[in-house]
């Protein structure tokens, strides 16, 4: 992971979806058996790294990348595709996954627990 300054966690939210973060990590985990058999498959396209992020799941021991936990921001938001496997992980209020600000936030919190 890149460095960065991980100290400030912002919008936090629900401590499930801080277990969801953590369990992405876990191939032993509900969350990650949901990620790879059914959410990734069906949230992420091809073109957003679908295939990459199955293969880097995969890998032991796993090393993502920052960018392809967290995904990237569309403009104008309403029409954001899921392309981060956080993101994927995470249902969202209104859609079924969650945007890439969450998703960074829910990865810093992890961080700065010492998850």
């Amino acid at each position: 992971m890149a460095t960065r300054t991980f100290g400030w966690v912002q919008d936090p939210g629900k401590i499930e979806n801080l277990r969801k973060t953590v369990e992405v990590f876990d191939s032993e985990s509900k969350t990650y058996r949901e990620l790879v058999q059914t959410r990734i498959p069906t949230l992420v396209s091809e073109r957003d790294g679908r295939d990459r992020f199955l293969s880097e799941l995969s890998r032991v021991p796993l090393n993502v990348a920052y960018a392809d936990l967290v995904g990237t921001a569309f403009y104008p938001r309403s029409q954001s595709r899921c392309n981060g496997i956080i993101q994927a992980a995470i249902k969202g209020q209104r859609r079924k996954f969650i945007g890439e600000w969450p998703a960074d936030n829910f990865l810093r919190w992890v961080h700065a627990l010492g998850f």
